[in-house]
């Protein structure tokens, strides 16, 4: 930890916290922060298991089953009245 200058010179709470504050943030700082090495870029293609793959895109399949079941529910209303009280039933109902 490098000792800083303190902005603050009269004692007190603010003070303090202005001290905790450098103490603690002073890596964080743009200007005091080291310089980064290069990335290295040989390893930045990792890819997921195929099962983690497979098991999202079925997830996927099912959502949109369910969004399609959805529509064609509120598609079957025959006014206006009729598809807000589907919303509504819609919103109300828990999904599982």
């Amino acid at each position: 930890m490098r000792v800083m200058n303190p902005t603050a010179t009269e004692p007190g709470f603010i003070a303090l916290c202005i001290q905790l504050a450098q103490a603690t943030f002073t890596e964080a700082m743009p200007g005091n922060a080291e310089p980064k090495k290069p990335a290295d870029l040989s390893r930045t293609t990792a890819r997921r298991p195929t099962e983690a793959r497979w098991i999202t895109a079925l997830g996927n399949w099912f959502h949109r089953q369910q969004v399609k079941e959805r529509e064609a529910y509120l598609a079957k209303s025959a006014d206006i009245f009729e598809l807000e009280r589907r919303i509504r039933y819609l919103e109300r109902r828990p999904y599982y």
